[in-house]
């Protein structure tokens, strides 16, 4: 006989293959959605609508606007936020602005991510093409392992050189080479350390922070010498930092301590027939003999 036990075991089976099946669905569901770099910056996009570069650009800050598409879950919208970003910037003459530094930092961080070799190359291709037209100098600044600056003015570069030139026991001039071209043995090689929107330069031979120092080191009025510290570089704090103002694919380079910029002085002030001296100018104005280009010296 059938009993009703029977249809009480036959019904309670039935709940358990269903509960069965909604377990795998939701563990399969989980596998799919951790498809993702180890930074939590998935793969694929998904249905969340990306941050709209359209209607956001020019109503908030270029920077706020980066920080946003950086915050997308999805590497996707990230490549598509950051390109459509710049395109933007281009169309309103923004590209020589400061904050292409901080689009070239998320381009470089994009470009590190976990699995990125699975993103359609169509798309990937699109950032790599954003990568290579950044202004030249801000390229080499962020991308580059070591750089060189040429002074643009006199085509000199930039030079810690050795222990005979020091100013004191702390402090080593700063000069660009008169003879032309690369120096040997890395004295102008220099090493890039970003700090938010500011940067600290080390000479790669000496392994010496370039800072602009307090005012009895000034040399007159208008100029204030530069030196690299020979000692702990923590020491120097904010007058080791640097601002990066892009024009063209050259940069005007600022003190962060003090609203100088740094430039390569005229021939009445060259130290010795092969070195000229570096200062930063008091005025505070930008100077034709300011401008440096930033080249890949790696």
């Amino acid at each position: 006989m059938y009993h009703l036990t029977d249809r009480v075991r036959k019904c309670s089976g039935l709940f358990v293959l269903l509960a069965i099946q909604l377990t795998l669905s939701s563990v399969a569901a989980a596998v799919l959605d951790t498809n993702e770099p180890t930074n939590g910056t998935k793969l694929h996009q998904r249905a969340k609508r990306a941050v709209d570069v359209d209607d956001l650009y020019g109503r908030i800050s270029t920077e706020d606007l980066l920080q946003q598409i950086r915050n997308e879950p999805y590497i996707v919208q990230l490549i598509e936020g950051f390109v459509n970003t710049y395109n933007k910037m281009k169309e309103n003459g923004e590209q020589n602005s400061p904050v292409v530094i901080k689009l070239a930092q998320f381009v470089r961080e994009t470009l590190n991510m976990p699995n990125l070799n699975m993103v359609d190359q169509r798309i990937l291709g699109q950032l790599l093409m954003l990568r290579d037209e950044l202004p030249r100098s801000i390229k080499n600044a962020v991308f580059a392992q070591r750089v060189c600056f040429r002074n643009v003015e006199n085509d000199e570069y930039l030079i810690s050189p050795s222990q005979a030139y020091l100013y004191d026991l702390e402090r080593r001039r700063v000069f660009t080479w008169i003879p032309g071209g690369r120096p040997r043995d890395n004295f102008g090689s220099w090493e890039l350390t970003f700090q938010g929107n500011d940067v600290f330069i080390r000479n790669f031979r000496t392994r010496e922070n370039m800072y602009a120092p307090a005012n009895i080191y000034k040399y007159d009025s208008d100029r204030r010498r530069v030196f690299t510290w020979t000692q702990d570089w923590i020491q120097i704090g904010g007058s080791g930092l640097w601002k990066l103002e892009p024009e063209g694919d050259n940069v005007n380079i600022k003190s962060a301590a003090y609203p100088e910029y740094l430039y390569a002085a005229g021939d009445g002030f060259n130290h010795d027939n092969d070195r000229r001296s570096v200062y930063t100018w008091g005025p505070g104005d930008k100077i034709s003999n300011g401008l440096w280009e930033i080249e890949d010296c790696t």
